[in-house]
């Protein structure tokens, strides 16, 4: 089983201790790194698979970024109550055409573009 390695960024304290404890459970996961501000993480964080946060929404282009920059990770960002939250990460999509004609591509590129409304 592959290890995964987790960073929290920008938790209060409590939180903070939580997700620590919780991870120590955990036998395939380990909290490689805790840092107050992403500014000071983000050089530390090549190869990390999931970055634990608490960012408000207003910080929304700043997970952007960090995804753009770290496109195979995970971002879990917590609520601050820690009752709720949302992950995001970069998925690629494939899609195959055969026999692609003028038509067919038209579509395609309206697919594609669909996609990101």
């Amino acid at each position: 089983m592959k290890l995964v390695c987790v960073a929290t960024v920008g938790l209060p304290n409590l939180l903070s201790e939580i997700v620590s404890h919780t991870l120590d459970a955990q036998k395939n996961m380990t909290l490689s790194a805790s840092f107050e501000f992403l500014s000071q993480a983000e050089q530390k964080l090549a190869g990390i698979d999931v970055l634990i946060t608490s960012m408000e929404d207003s910080q929304s282009e700043v997970i952007d970024e960090f995804l753009f920059r770290h496109p195979t990770s995970v971002i879990i960002n917590l609520s601050d109550s820690a009752r709720t939250g949302e992950m995001m990460k970069v998925e690629i999509n494939r899609f195959e055409f055969d026999d692609l004609s003028p038509k067919g591509l038209i579509q395609a590129i309206e697919m594609g573009v669909s996609k990101n409304e």
